[in-house]
């Protein structure tokens, strides 16, 4: 092997400066922030019982960073999992984003904005209105991490793999691929450690998919949240440009007018709940470890499915629902007529 050089994927979470000039506040955070939890509550508000009394406010957000010259061969894109909520980010004083939804990711290409050499700031404003934009406590700024990416010229695209359960008898699946650049691709299956299952190909256009039988598949279910991780390796001229894991659960779903909703074949009730996206008096500070306590806790209490009301839930949280065995109503928007 003559090298490895992945796109990384680096925590950008640290030495943030957070400012509310409305109350004269000014500090250094570590993200995920809440920049609304700890305000005084308004027990005047007109929307108390939606809000919790609590009021919005602009939020602003600065980091300083440097950036190498040998970065001029690389692409760096910085990936914030959710601002709320009407967001702006700026590099270097160049607005180059704007989000009007707080609950979804985005991505920014730094390269053309970046200034080789030198320190460089990235700024990200979030307007949270006085009231009238939600039905639950939201809390307000960067209350996501953020993730800052660094690649080569060849790489598996941000959320690039997809895994479809194609059937369980015999188990196969497709694992769809996004790429840029040439080289070879290698598809290991493994499960819990071991390997499953293997596939190679020569990349071809920007888009491809493999095909794969898994001997002896464990399905996931809520009952049995087996999962298995898709390792795709991508290499180029003998290194390794790549590489990128995605955790699967085999298994089909189906609805059926006599014997309701099918898991695996298997008629399976839904003892669920609804969730906003708080988490007391944390606020909406979002994590895996904390995501990761709540799935657990609502698995204990005889639930075996959530619905998200009324917001796309966070990477993390979807990510506990697959290691704790939760099935998901994951919801897109509180609005439907206006």
């Amino acid at each position: 092997m003559k090298g490895y050089c992945d796109m990384r994927k680096t925590e950008f979470n640290q030495n943030w400066i957070f400012e509310d000039r409305e109350r004269n506040r000014r500090e250094q955070v570590i993200l995920p922030h809440d920049a609304m939890i700890n305000t005084e509550r308004d027990p005047e508000m007109r929307t108390y019982f939606l809000l919790a009394g609590f009021h919005g406010g602009t939020y602003e957000y600065t980091k300083k960073f440097f950036v190498p010259e040998e970065a001029k061969n690389q692409r760096w894109i910085l990936e914030f999992e959710a601002v709320y909520c009407m967001s702006t980010v700026s590099v270097n004083g160049r607005e180059v984003c704007e989000k009007p939804y707080g609950f979804t990711p985005f991505q920014i290409e730094l390269n053309p904005h970046l200034r080789y050499g030198e320190e460089n700031t990235v700024r990200a404003v979030a307007n949270v209105p006085k009231e009238g934009h939600g039905r639950w406590y939201t809390g307000g700024g960067i209350y996501r991490p953020v993730n800052l990416y660094i690649g080569e010229d060849a790489y598996v695209e941000l959320n690039g793999v997809k895994v479809t359960t194609l059937s369980i008898h015999p188990a196969r699946i497709r694992v769809g691929l996004k790429l840029h650049g040439d080289g070879e691709i290698q598809l290991d299956i493994l499960h819990k450690g071991e390997k499953a299952a293997e596939a190679a190909a020569r990349i071809e256009g920007e888009a491809m998919s493999m095909e794969l039988e898994i001997p002896d598949a464990k399905l996931w279910s809520a009952g049995t949240p087996e999962l298995y991780e898709a390792v795709v390796t991508l290499r180029k001229d003998g290194r390794i440009c790549d590489r990128v894991t995605e955790s699967f659960g085999i298994r089909t779903v189906a609805v059926d007018s006599a014997k309701g909703l099918l898991i695996n074949g298997k008629p399976e009730f839904l003892r669920g709940g609804c969730i906003h996206n708080d988490k007391g008096v944390i606020g909406v500070i979002n994590n895996d470890a904390t995501e990761l306590h709540r799935a657990k806790k609502i698995k204990e209490a005889g639930f075996n499915a959530i619905r998200s009301a009324h917001h796309p839930m966070s990477r993390s949280l979807m990510k506990a629902c697959d290691e704790v065995g939760l099935y998901v109503m994951d919801e897109a928007f509180d609005y439907w007529f206006r």
